[in-house]
């Protein structure tokens, strides 16, 4: 269970231990297809230590979602702009920032890709973190119970969320 992936419900970032106290840090697919092209790239600084719900890397984005469509399928699209936030998951009080991902590693973001390395201490990883993360079926449960894939409407891209 140690080096499994585990999944954050709050902050839609995934932890995998590579060793008692450090792990990688990964963005959930949820979070990646709610992302446009992005286009700015801000990053705490590496060996900076962060808190519990601190945001390490924000991203700017632009994209397209659709705008309305009628009867026969026509759609008509928007261009959209957003910003991104990941955050330390608010079951690690702290940790330290080893490594992030470049603006050239996050343009070519997909599903499984490490976003971050941090440190936190292995007192933390056994009392505080695992019992509030989720595996990743958990995940895709609540993530699912809470955004039904019944309505195309509210969906950015159009993709069934996972």
């Amino acid at each position: 269970m140690l080096y499994q992936k585990l999944f954050c419900p709050v902050s839609h970032t995934a932890y995998k231990a590579i060793s008692q106290s450090r792990y990688q840090v990964f963005a959930t697919n949820h979070l990646i297809e709610k992302i446009g092209d992005i286009t700015n790239l801000i990053t705490s600084s590496p060996k900076q230590t962060i808190l519990a719900g601190d945001t390490f890397v924000t991203l700017k984005w632009d994209g397209f979602a659709i705008s309305s469509s009628d009867e026969l399928y026509h759609a008509s699209w928007e261009n959209i702009s957003g910003t991104t936030k990941f955050s330390l998951s608010p079951s690690i009080h702290s940790a330290q920032i080893h490594s992030i991902a470049s603006l050239e590693q996050f343009h070519t973001l997909d599903d499984g890709d490490q976003i971050a390395e941090i440190t936190c201490s292995a007192t933390s990883l056994t009392h505080e973190i695992l019992p509030n993360l989720l595996s990743e079926q958990q995940y895709i449960d609540n993530i699912s119970s809470l955004h039904p894939t019944t309505d195309d409407s509210n969906r950015k891209f159009g993709e069934d969320l996972k």
